[in-house]
């Protein structure tokens, strides 16, 4: 279709299509069979309250396999699937604590894009906007406009400052502390983003309004007025965070992080392990300090994990997960039943933080020691031969 779109490649912009890329799903995000869908649909699927678990998620996924003609093969793809439901699940997420974060400035050309798709997604729900979330040129807009976000580095910074740069933003906008903004941001941004690809303007002209309406509502929300409809998503009851794999808070596409409430600190918060450097291993505080202690732990661990092994998932140059090696086993081992908070493996190369949010099922994120603000790789601990959730396991590690 463009040079410009090199995600997507040769597909058409859609709602589902969009966020898979997004969030790394790039394999799911190409099936023709986005194109086919209709675009109402697709943003129907994608409300919030019915992604917010991990049930609500697999029956969407269902949904577009029984009752879409274009997805059957799904059914015997499980590594799509299992893709799918994590960026869904990451879009759910993110989208809902965009809706009520105010440090607007703080935010990624990734968060300004995920906030502006969340908002053309909910125009289907209204009747007189919902024209506007099913018209293809709004979504290829949208697919042109975080491309410009990625190729200049927008930020959050960069929004404020240019809604008030704009035509009559002189007189209002986030440098002059005027509480009515410009309203010029949509065509600003519309005939920026055109100008940059040789694009006409006339063709995107319905999301003009709507790029402007969603700017007012971010600019607003930076000031401390949260204009957005409310959206009930329970974390603690609805959110599967007890997911042995896909509970990782964020994946290597974006290193946002949850904001949690200042007065109100993580389940497994321990003042002196969130004040030491990340690098460090850090043993627990709750544990008695003493041999006797530390081997009657590890025998546990032994029996807790039988013939388990540690892997790491590797999405470069084909999904397989990765054995560690045996010595690196040992320390994981060692680590998780100590209760700390990372290991350091593959002669300090890399360090392996835990999630402890389901004592059953050990998991983890890697984390590259070597390189500033890494991605992470999910890390799981399993006693299956062949496959993980359908996806193969490779015989030796790299």
């Amino acid at each position: 279709m463009r040079a410009a779109n090199a995600d997507l490649e040769n597909t058409k912009p859609t709602p589902f299509n969009l966020i898979l890329s997004i969030y790394g799903a790039k394999l799911a995000g190409r099936m023709p069979g986005w194109e086919q869908m209709d675009l109402l649909k697709q943003c129907q699927y994608l409300y919030l309250e019915r992604l917010d678990s991990k049930a609500k998620r697999k029956e969407q996924i269902d949904k577009l396999i029984n009752n879409e003609e274009f997805f059957s093969h799904l059914r015997s793809r499980a590594y799509l699937r299992i893709h799918m439901k994590y960026a869904l699940k990451l879009y759910c997420r993110e989208s809902h604590r965009l809706t009520q974060d105010l440090n607007v400035a703080n935010w990624t050309h990734h968060e300004i894009i995920v906030s502006f798709i969340f908002h053309l997604i909910n125009l289907a729900r209204e009747e007189d906007t919902k024209k506007a979330a099913g018209h293809a040129k709004v979504w290829e807009f949208a697919d042109y406009l975080r491309k410009y976000f990625i190729d200049t580095n927008y930020n959050g910074h960069t929004f404020l400052d240019s809604f008030g740069s704009s035509k009559t933003g002189q007189k209002s906008g986030a440098g002059n502390n005027n509480s009515k903004p410009t309203k010029g941001y949509g065509l600003m941004m519309m005939k920026t983003v055109c100008s940059k690809y040789g694009l006409k303007s006339g063709p995107f002209s319905k999301v003009k309004k709507q790029c402007n309406i969603w700017a007012q509502h971010i600019h607003a929300q930076s000031q401390g007025t949260i204009i957005h409809p409310t959206i009930i998503v329970d974390y603690d009851k609805q959110y599967d965070f007890d997911d042995p794999i896909w509970t990782m808070l964020d994946h290597n596409i974006h290193t946002s992080k949850l904001k949690m409430p200042k007065n109100i600190p993580p389940s497994h918060y321990k003042k002196f392990v969130t004040e030491v450097p990340d690098h460090w291993t850090i043993p627990s505080q709750d544990k008695p300090n003493n041999n006797n202690s530390q081997k009657k732990n590890n025998e546990n661990t032994n029996v807790h994990m039988g013939n388990k092994k540690w892997y790491w998932f590797n999405d470069s140059g084909g999904f397989k997960w990765i054995p560690y090696r045996q010595i690196d086993v040992n320390k994981l081992n060692s680590s998780w039943a100590n209760n700390e908070k990372s290991c350091l493996i593959l002669n300090g190369d890399y360090r392996v933080d835990f999630d402890y949010s389901n004592k059953s099922a050990p998991a983890g994120n890697q984390y590259s020691t070597k390189v500033q603000n890494p991605g992470g790789r999910t890390v799981v601990c399993s006693d299956a031969k062949d496959n993980i959730h359908g996806i193969p396991i490779a015989s030796q590690p790299m």
